[in-house]
């Protein structure tokens, strides 16, 4: 969380990509949430995806009678918007899906959250512990 909050005001984190058993990186947080962040994020996903030789596709989680679905995934590698994960009603379970079936998770469009938002800001804290505790 020190190395977060020195390299941006966590109030505006545009986007983020979290990833297990990969080298700390400066491009873990690109900030603040703009068109040419986006970019790059979705460069970054792009260039870990071609890497591996992997096809990007879609994908639907399925658990407990739910389904989940993922619009962009490579591999092990998923990208998502914060609204699909955080302004939508899921829960610990779904992030542990999301954690067992995805090695790197990219989020884009992390809003800035005010009051009003606590239970997207809520879901964005069970997100985060949920992936990596997994």
């Amino acid at each position: 969380m020190k190395l977060l909050s020195s390299k941006c005001n966590l109030d505006y984190i545009a986007s983020v990509f979290l990833a297990t058993g990969l080298q700390p990186r400066d491009d873990l947080y690109l900030w603040p949430n703009t068109v040419e962040s986006n970019r790059q994020l979705d460069t970054l996903f792009s260039t870990m995806a071609s890497e591996k030789g992997l096809k990007v596709k879609s994908k639907t989680l399925n658990f407990l009678g739910r389904k989940l679905r993922v619009s962009k995934t490579a591999g092990r590698i998923a990208m998502f918007s914060f609204t699909e994960l955080c302004e939508k009603p899921l829960s610990s379970a779904d992030y542990l899906q999301i954690a067992e079936n995805f090695d790197v998770v990219f989020i884009k469009d992390i809003s800035q959250l005010s009051f009003n938002q606590r239970g997207a800001a809520r879901r964005l804290i069970s997100l985060i512990d949920t992936l990596y505790d997994n």
